[in-house]
């Protein structure tokens, strides 16, 4: 293992490879980007009307690709890793996170040298490496070929990060993957207790920590003066999907590609939270820190909905599946009792097709996190804890959703209301001093040791949240926030809108902003 030049010097440090100490196994994912568009309207606009949008998106194709590998030599020799191989049009987002991690790593070896950095709520980088000329010989890209016929060769210079492997159990996938393992004492317990009051008590606990573990993310790097700025479900990584092992569930960020220094940040960022109102450095930290947390509350509404909608599915699957067996089981009683034949085929046909009493089918409600975000903001205007609380209860299917966040008197919802609500407004403030006017001292006293939001007075106790203090104000800005949809990143860079919606823009007038998305495949 070479380790000639290091991103870091302590005893984290991130080490660099060369691509021949690598082996790779498979390909386990990609990331590609997109630009979300967010329409501001001078006029009213009606929140149904297609024609008249408050968002728009336009993806691009893959950027990075994801594989399992291990290591083949050195002092690490056959640790499991995972690597992300940035292509060309990627390499300033992977430079970037680069720059991050080492930031993050040389502050834990000054707070706690004698810890490994892998117990922090973060994905753990190992080291880095590029790949060589060699890999544009023609034997190394016949040998690729072979073992991996159908993905491209990885061409020279391009840049990889290499990550401990912590499992690829992306929070994006757990409402449609979570386990709920069914022991022989549950089942002997049932009758007594009952499976369906017990399962949703164990979600709950499960869920709980689930949010708790996210915020603590969010304090650890506010606390270390650095903001994601891209946060979304697929940045966030669970060590399991079952819902029983709650006291054991560990959560972790990544993908820090648009991530930065409070300090560093760039002069498009300090310009928008100028406009929004901020001037001094504290509302200044407080408005970059907002848009984490605006993020986050997204995220976690998103796998909140998703994943209790996905439980009553499968709950109401297996119901129907019980109703069809009892319906071919009454069928099969009356032919084998002698029942006419044209009776026997009118309760066939009774059934339907395939042997399924014919129900009304139900329309699936969307839980993607665009569609909530229409919901919340453009329709109840930021009321979650009111108007779209009351919508949530009128819909059957969002019925264990409800029943969740009512806990401890509403204290999930109060909790959604102060996240989604969370970017401020930031006040006029006479003689306030510009961060582009400030030296480089006054930026470098800029790292901040602030706590994302006031959700201990939400109300989740047992200490699910007892690490934040420090309330940040909850006040509406005058224009929507940028949001990510579901499964995606929310980037930090501002660009030229290459084109405009189909809607009359003239007659309503309205202005666009642009900010790069990283999407998970």
């Amino acid at each position: 293992m070479q380790a000639s030049e290091e991103a870091s010097e302590g005893p984290n440090r991130i080490l660099r490879f060369q691509a021949g100490d690598m082996e790779i196994r498979r390909q386990v994912g990609e990331m590609g980007y997109a630009t979300v568009i967010d329409w501001e309207y001078y006029t009213p606009r009606n929140p149904l009307d297609p024609e008249s949008p408050s968002r728009t998106y336009e993806a691009s194709g893959p950027a990075v690709r994801l594989f399992e590998a291990r290591i083949a030599r050195g002092s690490l020799r056959n640790a499991r890793v995972l690597l992300k191989e940035y292509f060309p049009k990627a390499r300033e987002i992977a430079e970037q996170e680069l720059r991050v991690y080492t930031d993050l790593v040389n502050a834990w070896d000054q707070e706690a040298p004698e810890e490994d950095f892998g117990t922090a709520p973060v994905a753990t980088l190992r080291g880095w490496f590029q790949t060589t000329p060699e890999c544009e010989r023609r034997a190394f890209r016949e040998n690729w070929m072979d073992r991996f016929p159908k993905i491209e060769p990885p061409s020279a210079g391009n840049l990889w990060l290499m990550f401990r492997w912590e499992g690829n159990k992306a929070m994006s996938e757990f409402g449609k993957n979570q386990e709920s393992p069914t022991t022989f004492w549950d089942q002997l317990s049932e009758p007594m207790f009952g499976p369906r009051k017990s399962a949703l008590k164990t979600q709950f606990y499960f869920m709980r920590n689930l949010i708790k573990e996210c915020l603590a993310t969010l304090t650890f790097l506010h606390e270390r003066g650095i903001v994601h700025r891209s946060i979304g479900a697929s940045s966030i990584t669970l060590n399991s999907f079952d819902v029983t092992q709650g006291d054991r569930l560990q959560v972790k960020l990544r993908d820090f590609g648009f991530a930065s220094r409070v300090a560093l940040l760039d002069d498009s960022t300090l310009k928008k939270a100028q406009q929004a109102g901020a001037r001094t450095p504290s509302e200044i930290q407080a408005f970059i820190a907002s848009e984490d947390i605006y993020a986050m509350g997204y995220a976690l509404a998103e796998t909140i909905f998703t994943s209790f909608a996905a439980k009553q599915d499968k709950r109401e699957a297996e119901q129907e599946s019980k109703r069809k067996d009892s319906a071919i089981r009454r069928q099969w009683l009356a032919a084998s009792s002698g029942a006419q034949q044209q009776e026997g085929e009118e309760a066939v046909s009774s059934l339907g097709p395939v042997g399924v009493p014919q129900v009304g089918a139900r329309t699936a409600l969307r839980t993607d996190q665009d569609a909530l975000k229409k919901l919340m903001e453009d329709v109840f205007d930021g009321d979650v804890e009111g108007a779209f609380r009351s919508y949530c209860a009128e819909e059957e299917q969002w019925a264990d959703v409800v029943a969740f966040l009512d806990l401890e008197e509403r204290a999930g919802w109060r909790l959604l209301n102060e996240m989604i609500n969370s970017k401020p407004a930031g006040q006029e403030q006479e003689e306030s001093k510009a961060l582009t006017e400030m030296s480089d001292d006054e930026l470098a006293d800029l790292v901040p040791s602030f706590a994302p939001t006031d959700v201990q007075s939400a109300g989740l106790s047992s200490g699910a949240v007892s690490s934040l203090s420090a309330r940040q104000p909850s006040r509406r800005i005058a224009h929507p926030p940028m949001v990510c949809k579901a499964a995606s990143h929310l980037g930090p860079r501002a660009s030229a809108a290459s084109s405009a919606p189909s809607c009359n823009d003239v007659a309503q007038g309205h202005k666009q902003h642009s900010r790069a998305l990283l999407l998970a495949a």
